[in-house]
Protein backbone atom coordinates (compact mmCIF):
# COMPACT_ATOMS: atom_id res chain seq x y z
CA UNK A 1 0.00 0.00 0.00
CA UNK A 2 0.92 3.46 -1.10
CA UNK A 3 0.24 6.80 0.55
CA UNK A 4 1.38 10.52 -0.66
CA UNK A 5 0.64 12.80 1.74
CA UNK A 6 1.65 16.60 0.57
CA UNK A 7 2.45 19.30 2.89
CA UNK A 8 0.30 21.29 5.20
CA UNK A 9 1.99 23.87 7.02
CA UNK A 10 4.28 25.85 4.83
CA UNK A 11 6.77 24.72 2.39
CA UNK A 12 8.92 22.75 5.17
CA UNK A 13 6.27 20.05 5.13
CA UNK A 14 8.02 17.07 3.32
CA UNK A 15 5.66 14.86 0.93
CA UNK A 16 6.13 11.40 2.01
CA UNK A 17 5.49 7.84 0.20
CA UNK A 18 5.11 5.19 2.96
CA UNK A 19 5.25 1.73 1.86
CA UNK A 20 3.16 -0.20 4.42
CA UNK A 21 4.13 -3.93 3.12
CA UNK A 22 8.13 -4.94 3.02
CA UNK A 23 9.53 -5.57 -0.68
CA UNK A 24 9.97 -9.72 -0.83
CA UNK A 25 13.65 -8.70 -1.33
CA UNK A 26 14.33 -6.61 1.66
CA UNK A 27 12.51 -8.90 4.28
CA UNK A 28 14.57 -10.29 7.13
CA UNK A 29 16.83 -12.71 6.26
CA UNK A 30 16.24 -13.20 2.29
CA UNK A 31 19.20 -12.45 -0.74
CA UNK A 32 21.43 -10.51 1.54
CA UNK A 33 20.44 -7.34 -0.34
CA UNK A 34 22.89 -4.69 -0.20
CA UNK A 35 21.40 -1.36 1.80
CA UNK A 36 23.30 2.14 1.73
CA UNK A 37 23.80 4.32 4.98
CA UNK A 38 25.50 7.71 5.64
CA UNK A 39 26.44 9.80 8.61
CA UNK A 40 24.61 13.49 7.85
CA UNK A 41 24.68 17.08 10.01
CA UNK A 42 21.30 18.72 10.78
CA UNK A 43 20.33 21.60 12.89
CA UNK A 44 19.28 18.80 15.29
CA UNK A 45 22.29 16.66 15.75
CA UNK A 46 24.21 14.16 13.41
CA UNK A 47 21.84 11.38 12.03
CA UNK A 48 22.44 7.96 10.52
CA UNK A 49 20.35 7.53 7.48
CA UNK A 50 20.42 4.22 5.51
CA UNK A 51 18.35 3.63 1.90
CA UNK A 52 17.74 0.77 -0.34
CA UNK A 53 19.31 1.04 -3.49
CA UNK A 54 16.21 2.44 -5.11
CA UNK A 55 16.32 5.61 -2.64
CA UNK A 56 14.01 4.05 -0.24
CA UNK A 57 14.62 5.37 3.08
CA UNK A 58 14.78 2.20 5.89
CA UNK A 59 16.51 3.86 8.71
CA UNK A 60 16.74 7.57 10.26
CA UNK A 61 18.61 7.59 13.24
CA UNK A 62 19.96 10.79 15.85
CA UNK A 63 22.91 9.61 16.88
CA UNK A 64 25.38 11.08 20.03
CA UNK A 65 27.36 7.87 19.03
CA UNK A 66 28.04 6.86 15.12
CA UNK A 67 28.96 3.44 16.34
CA UNK A 68 26.81 2.42 18.63
CA UNK A 69 23.88 3.24 15.66
CA UNK A 70 25.93 1.45 13.26
CA UNK A 71 26.23 -1.87 15.37
CA UNK A 72 21.92 -1.21 16.03
CA UNK A 73 21.89 -0.76 11.91
CA UNK A 74 23.49 -4.02 11.61
CA UNK A 75 21.83 -5.70 13.65
CA UNK A 76 18.65 -4.67 12.40
CA UNK A 77 19.53 -6.06 9.11
CA UNK A 78 22.14 -8.53 9.59
CA UNK A 79 21.69 -10.55 6.57
CA UNK A 80 21.83 -7.59 4.42
CA UNK A 81 25.01 -6.59 2.60
CA UNK A 82 25.71 -2.20 4.79
CA UNK A 83 27.85 -0.48 2.62
CA UNK A 84 28.90 2.98 3.37
CA UNK A 85 27.20 5.14 0.90
CA UNK A 86 27.17 9.03 1.83
CA UNK A 87 26.94 10.19 -1.71
CA UNK A 88 23.37 8.25 -2.03
CA UNK A 89 22.07 9.02 1.20
CA UNK A 90 23.34 12.44 0.58
CA UNK A 91 20.21 12.17 -1.50
CA UNK A 92 17.99 12.52 0.78
CA UNK A 93 19.70 14.21 3.42
CA UNK A 94 20.02 17.27 1.28
CA UNK A 95 15.76 17.18 1.22
CA UNK A 96 15.34 17.26 5.06
CA UNK A 97 15.15 20.25 7.38
CA UNK A 98 15.22 22.75 4.32
CA UNK A 99 12.55 23.95 2.31
CA UNK A 100 10.51 20.74 0.21
CA UNK A 101 10.60 19.81 -2.96
CA UNK A 102 7.60 17.82 -4.66
CA UNK A 103 9.10 15.02 -4.88
CA UNK A 104 8.07 12.62 -2.41
CA UNK A 105 10.10 11.19 0.03
CA UNK A 106 10.02 7.13 -0.33
CA UNK A 107 9.72 5.52 3.29
CA UNK A 108 10.25 1.49 3.59
CA UNK A 109 10.02 0.79 7.21
CA UNK A 110 10.46 -2.77 8.89
CA UNK A 111 8.14 -3.37 11.70
CA UNK A 112 4.73 -5.83 12.25
CA UNK A 113 1.36 -5.02 10.67
CA UNK A 114 0.36 -3.14 13.87
CA UNK A 115 3.24 -1.15 14.48
CA UNK A 116 3.00 -0.05 10.35
CA UNK A 117 -0.40 0.74 11.15
CA UNK A 118 0.24 2.92 14.00
CA UNK A 119 3.82 4.80 12.11
CA UNK A 120 1.39 4.99 8.97
CA UNK A 121 -1.04 7.08 11.42
CA UNK A 122 1.42 9.46 11.86
CA UNK A 123 2.25 10.50 8.79
CA UNK A 124 -1.29 12.38 8.88
CA UNK A 125 -0.20 14.64 11.47
CA UNK A 126 0.32 17.85 10.00
CA UNK A 127 3.63 20.01 10.38
CA UNK A 128 3.67 22.48 13.20
CA UNK A 129 0.74 20.50 15.06
CA UNK A 130 0.48 17.71 17.53
CA UNK A 131 -1.79 14.57 18.75
CA UNK A 132 -1.66 12.20 21.71
CA UNK A 133 -1.39 8.41 21.97
CA UNK A 134 -5.08 8.47 23.25
CA UNK A 135 -6.34 10.04 19.75
CA UNK A 136 -4.36 7.80 17.59
CA UNK A 137 -5.68 4.96 19.74
CA UNK A 138 -9.43 6.24 19.51
CA UNK A 139 -8.63 6.58 15.25
CA UNK A 140 -7.10 3.49 14.68
CA UNK A 141 -10.54 1.91 16.78
CA UNK A 142 -8.71 0.82 19.97
CA UNK A 143 -9.82 3.48 22.69
CA UNK A 144 -7.59 1.22 25.33
CA UNK A 145 -4.82 0.89 23.59
CA UNK A 146 -2.64 4.25 24.48
CA UNK A 147 0.14 2.45 25.97
CA UNK A 148 -0.19 -0.10 23.17
CA UNK A 149 0.29 2.73 20.86
CA UNK A 150 3.16 4.28 22.81
CA UNK A 151 5.18 0.60 22.69
CA UNK A 152 4.72 0.74 18.95
CA UNK A 153 5.78 4.41 18.68
CA UNK A 154 8.90 3.49 20.56
CA UNK A 155 10.00 1.33 17.84
CA UNK A 156 10.25 3.79 15.09
CA UNK A 157 13.25 3.40 12.86
CA UNK A 158 12.93 6.41 10.89
CA UNK A 159 12.98 9.71 12.60
CA UNK A 160 11.29 12.75 11.80
CA UNK A 161 10.22 11.53 8.63
CA UNK A 162 7.95 9.10 10.36
CA UNK A 163 6.92 11.98 12.79
CA UNK A 164 6.34 10.11 15.91
CA UNK A 165 8.08 13.68 17.53
CA UNK A 166 4.43 15.42 16.91
CA UNK A 167 2.74 12.40 19.28
CA UNK A 168 2.89 14.23 23.06
CA UNK A 169 0.87 13.51 26.69
CA UNK A 170 -2.88 13.80 27.05
CA UNK A 171 -1.87 17.20 28.98
CA UNK A 172 0.21 18.40 26.12
CA UNK A 173 3.54 17.25 28.34
CA UNK A 174 6.80 16.53 26.04
CA UNK A 175 6.87 12.44 26.30
CA UNK A 176 9.55 10.51 25.96
CA UNK A 177 11.40 10.30 22.97
CA UNK A 178 14.31 7.36 21.69
CA UNK A 179 16.52 10.19 20.28
CA UNK A 180 15.84 12.65 23.58
CA UNK A 181 12.97 14.96 24.94
CA UNK A 182 15.39 17.72 24.20
CA UNK A 183 15.76 17.12 20.50
CA UNK A 184 11.73 16.36 20.80
CA UNK A 185 11.00 19.72 22.21
CA UNK A 186 13.60 21.66 19.66
CA UNK A 187 11.98 19.88 16.73
CA UNK A 188 8.07 20.55 17.76
CA UNK A 189 9.41 24.47 18.53
CA UNK A 190 11.28 24.42 15.19
CA UNK A 191 7.96 23.35 13.22
CA UNK A 192 6.13 25.63 15.43
CA UNK A 193 7.70 28.52 14.29
CA UNK A 194 7.93 27.67 10.45
CA UNK A 195 3.90 27.20 10.90
CA UNK A 196 3.53 30.52 12.11
CA UNK A 197 2.14 30.04 15.15
CA UNK A 198 2.56 31.08 18.68
CA UNK A 199 3.16 28.54 21.16
CA UNK A 200 0.29 26.53 20.58
CA UNK A 201 1.64 23.43 19.90
CA UNK A 202 -0.61 21.60 22.33
CA UNK A 203 -4.07 22.96 21.09
CA UNK A 204 -5.07 20.47 18.65
CA UNK A 205 -8.44 19.77 18.94
CA UNK A 206 -9.32 16.83 20.00
CA UNK A 207 -5.96 15.68 21.19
Amino acid sequence: MQRDENGLRGNYELPIRFETMIHPDYEAGKNGRTLYYGMHDSRFGKYLLAVTVRGEVIALEFTDDEQVSLDRLHGCWSQSNLVHGPELTGRIASRLFTPACPDPVPLLPRGTPFQLKVWERLIHIPFGETTTYLRIAEQLGIPQGAQAIGNAIGKNPIAYLIPCHRVVGKSGRITGYRWGRQRKRAILDWENSLAGKQRTLFQQPGS
